[in-house]
């Protein structure tokens, strides 16, 4: 059974790997232990019989929206619900933070991706040019989500 929880330290040197391993773009562990530090709300893995087999990188660059960096799922469990678990837990920890969007950039050509997105609520708001170091281009893509109301104290 996979199951989603968020990451831990000693799971930054798999997330490296994997994304080596299921992204174009490459980044060094410190790249990932620096996200881990600085917002580890923001990182999730999906594992199954204790080996992760899936990783979602997400921050909040602005007050209220939050960014997914990275989402990558082993290749055998691709369409098994196991990356709209990692989305799912990710809004989830969004909630106290009080975001009202989710945003991320995808591949134009990645047909499959932008679907998953597109199923999971997000829609594409703008081309964005020369957005990867490639020289391709990218999708902005957004998800509006219920923030939760800030509560203010009552005074009794």
């Amino acid at each position: 059974m996979v199951r989603v929880r968020q990451a831990r330290a000693e799971d930054i040197v798999t997330i490296t790997q994997l994304a080596y391993d299921l992204l174009p773009e490459r980044y060094s562990t410190g790249v990932f232990t620096t996200l881990f530090e600085r917002f580890p709300h923001g990182l999730f893995v999906a594992e199954e019989d204790s080996e992760i087999i899936g990783f979602l990188i997400g921050v909040i660059p602005v007050e209220d929206s939050s960014r997914v960096l990275m989402l990558g799922v082993v290749p055998a469990y691709r369409c098994h619900g196991v990356g709209s678990e990692l989305l799912s837990s990710f809004e989830s920890a969004m909630n106290p933070h009080h975001v009202s969007s989710i945003h991320l950039e995808v591949l134009t050509t990645n047909e499959a991706a932008i679907s998953f997105y597109r199923k999971n609520g997000f829609e594409i708001q703008e081309r964005m040019k020369n957005f990867y170091v490639t020289g391709e281009d990218a999708f902005f893509m957004r998800k509006k989500i219920t923030a939760s109301p800030v509560r203010v104290p009552s005074r009794s």
